[in-house]
C-alpha cells in the first residue's frame, strides 16, 4: 500500500494531466507546494515517483537541487563539533533515507576519530612498565586482565567490524549484502543492527519478520518507531490501523525523529483528531 504522501503527490499529478498539455507550469503548484514544507523526505520520495517522467525534468532538478541543499545543510549541523556515537545515532535516524551519502561519511569520521582516539592509550601503556612502583600492579594485570582482554579482542574485533560492515552496507541500500552483515549483531541485541534488519526485511516486502525486528528495537530506536508507525498506517504485515501508527509516531517523536512530528500531524489531521491508545 502506498504512502499517504505518495498519494497525495498521485492525485495531485492525477489532477494536472486533465487540463492537458505538457507545459511544466502545470506542476509549479506541486513544486511550490514540495519547497515550502520543510522536510526532506517529501524531496525524496517525490524524486522516486517521478524521477523518469520527462514533463516534469525541470521541475526535477528543481527538487533534486533543493534536496542536496538540505542535506548539506543538515550536514554542516552534525559536522560542526566533533563525531560521537551519539549524534551519528541521531543522523542516521534522522536522515538515512534522504542523505546516505552524509550518513555514511559521518559514519566514517566517527569511526577514524574512535581509531585515534585509542592510538595514544596503546602507545603509552609500555612506558609505564619500567616503574618499580607499578610493578605489582603490572604483573596483576598481565596475568589478569590483559589476558582477558586478548581473550575477547578476537570476537569483540570481529563483532565490531561486523556491525560496520551492517551499518555501512545498510546507509548505501545494498540490502543483499547488509542483511547477512547485519543479523548477528540484531540477534546479539544491537539496537542499530536490529533496525537496519527492519528496514531490510520491509524493503524486501518480508513485513512481518520487519515489523518483529523493528520492535526488538523500538524501546530505544526512533528509527524503529517511525518504521512501525508507516507500517501501522498502510498495513504492512499488520492490520491497518490509525491508533497504533499515531502511538508509534508520538513514541518516534519523543524519541527525536526528524519527520515524526510532520507525520504525525499529518495522520491526526487525515483521520480528524484521532488520538493516540
Amino acid at each position: 500500500m502506498r504512502s499517504a504522501t505518495a498519494d497525495i503527490l498521485s492525485r495531485t499529478a492525477t489532477a494536472l494531466r486533465t487540463i492537458g498539455g505538457s507545459d511544466p507550469e502545470r506542476y509549479r503548484a506541486e513544486l511550490t507546494e514540495l519547497l515550502e514544507q520543510p522536510n526532506i523526505d517529501p524531496l525524496t520520495r517525490y524524486l522516486e515517483q517521478h524521477g523518469n517522467d520527462a514533463d516534469r525534468a525541470p521541475v526535477l532538478t528543481r527538487v533534486r537541487a533543493e534536496q542536496e541543499k538540505r542535506c548539506q545543510r543538515v550536514n554542516d549541523r552534525f559536522t560542526r563539533e566533533k563525531p560521537t556515537s551519539e549524534r551519528a545515532e541521531r543522523f542516521r535516524a534522522g536522515y538515512l533515507y534522504s542523505c546516505p551519502e552524509q550518513v555514511s561519511a559521518y559514519q566514517e569520521a566517527l569511526e577514524k576519530t574512535q581509531r585515534s582516539d585509542r592510538e595514544p592509550v596503546e602507545d603509552s601503556a609500555p612506558a609505564r612498565r619500567p616503574t618499580p612502583a607499578t610493578a605489582t600492579e603490572m604483573d596483576t594485570a598481565s596475568n589478569g586482565l590483559n589476558r582477558s582482554d586478548e581473550q575477547r579482542s578476537p570476537d569483540a574485533s570481529n563483532g565490531t567490524q561486523q556491525q560496520s560492515d551492517c551499518y555501512l552496507l545498510t546507509t548505501i541500500r545494498n540490502f543483499s549484502a547488509a542483511r547477512n552483515a547485519c543479523e548477528g549483531p540484531a540477534r546479539a541485541g544491537d539496537a542499530r543492527a536490529q533496525t537496519n534488519m527492519a528496514v531490510i526485511e520491509r524493503a524486501f516486502e518480508n513485513y512481518p519478520s520487519a515489523h518483529q525486528w523493528a520492535q526488538m528495537a523500538a524501546d530505544t530506536s526512533a528509527d524503529a518507531c517511525f518504521l512501525l508507525g508507516q507500517m501501522h498506517e498502510s498495513g504492512q504485515g499488520v492490520p491497518v490501523s490509525a491508533e497504533r501508527a499515531v502511538s508509534w509516531y508520538t513514541k518516534a517523536v519523543d524519541l527525536g525523529h526528524a519527520d515524526a512530528p510532520a507525520a504525525l500531524e499529518r495522520l491526526l489531521k487525515t483521520t480528524s483528531g484521532e488520538p493516540a491508545p
